[in-house]
């Protein structure tokens, strides 16, 4: 199953995948954006927090955005 984040724009698709590392029983998350792929993670908002920082160069400090180019 695939789901579509639009996030500043930019479209996130969270695929949903059988198992991830430890827990085969439990769904795993990867995330795709334009040529960027993540890892494989335990929940949908880890894995589109971490590319989403990498491409928009954001740091989430208890959960508040702040831009490193400020």
């Amino acid at each position: 199953m695939k789901t579509l984040v639009i996030l500043q724009n930019t479209h996130f698709f969270i695929t949903v995948i059988q198992g991830h590392t430890g827990f085969l029983q439990q769904p795993g998350y990867i995330c795709e954006v334009g040529n960027l792929n993540s890892a494989i993670f335990n929940n949908p908002s880890g894995v589109v927090t971490t590319l989403y920082q990498q491409l928009f160069k954001v740091l989430f400090v208890y959960g508040v955005g702040i831009s490193s180019n400020e």
